[in-house]
């Protein structure tokens, strides 16, 4: 048994084939979601798991070289999720953030139901 990291074994796995420049999307309760094999829901009920919880556990896991948001999440209690991440933020409209979506090697769903608290994570290399 793992004694710490990620304990659940469905997103663990789904990090693990993460290659150089692969989507990770964390996204809220809301988020209107693929019928996909590339999604791990996360969510119990409102607000449980949080994304500060989740985003704090993929990006302790997962070298991260840039990330997207939605410019509509600028001033909102959203943009103070992601604060302190140390690399290139890039902010596109919520509809373009969605269509990227498509593009995603891994979506995780969150019970955060806080408006546009979703992101995009582009995998780097630890070398």
């Amino acid at each position: 048994m793992l004694k710490r990291g990620i304990l659940n074994s469905e997103l663990n796995r789904r990090l693990s084939l993460l290659g150089h420049t692969d989507l990770t999307f964390i996204v809220d309760a809301g988020m209107p979601l693929p019928v996909s094999d590339t999604v791990v829901d996360l969510a119990l009920v409102a607000g449980v798991p949080t994304f500060s919880d989740v985003y704090a556990a993929v990006t302790g896991a997962l070298e991260v070289e840039g990330a997207t948001v939605a410019s509509e999440a600028k001033g909102h209690e959203a943009s103070q999720l992601w604060a302190g991440l140390e690399c290139p933020v890039q902010e596109v409209s919520h509809e373009a953030l969605k269509a990227m979506l498509g593009r995603a090697k891994l979506i995780v769903r969150t019970g955060e139901c806080t408006p546009y608290a979703n992101i995009a994570l582009r995998s780097g290399v630890p070398f």
